[in-house]
């Protein structure tokens, strides 16, 4: 392993919770049922893993790794009839990449800027990843009760 304490601690996080949106995608009793909207909701619990990945393996395995993904933001919100197998193999490539790029860096990194436009101004990589770990946990909540509420 080549992190250090504080990279150490947002890998094991993002890890954690990238396992429970695997999770969470398991308990699905049907590939149906992941593209099935709740009331009053604008995103099924596919789209939400469609976007949980892709946020992953663009602002992480992309722009801090270099791994050449090329984001789709329109499939993420778009599709409407991938299996459970194939979000699946999303997750668990983001959980690849998150894991590869967080065991290289070393806690002085976070202090560097974040390298896209998105976030000049000041934004580190500590707090891009702090800011994205937030939001992962946030629609991993809606995955959640998405599940719950429709199945």
């Amino acid at each position: 392993m080549h992190s250090s304490n504080t990279t150490s601690i947002l890998r094991e996080v993002y890890l954690a919770e990238i396992d429970k949106c695997l999770k969470e995608l398991e308990q699905y009793p049907s590939d149906a049922s992941l593209w099935t909207l709740a009331p009053g909701t604008l995103n099924s619990g596919g789209n939400l893993i469609l976007h949980l990945a892709g946020n992953l393996l663009h602002f992480i395995g992309h722009t801090l790794g270099n791994s050449g993904y090329v984001r789709d933001r329109e499939r993420e919100f778009g599709a409407k009839d991938l299996s459970r197998e194939q979000l699946r193999q999303e997750l668990v490539e983001a959980r690849e990449q998150v894991d590869r790029v967080l065991n290289g860096l070393y806690d002085q990194q976070l202090d560097e800027p974040y390298p896209i436009r998105e976030f000049k101004g000041g934004k580190t990589i500590g707090y891009v990843l702090q800011v994205f770990l937030a939001h992962f946990s946030y629609h991993l909540g809606q995955l959640n009760y998405h599940r719950r509420i429709t199945t």
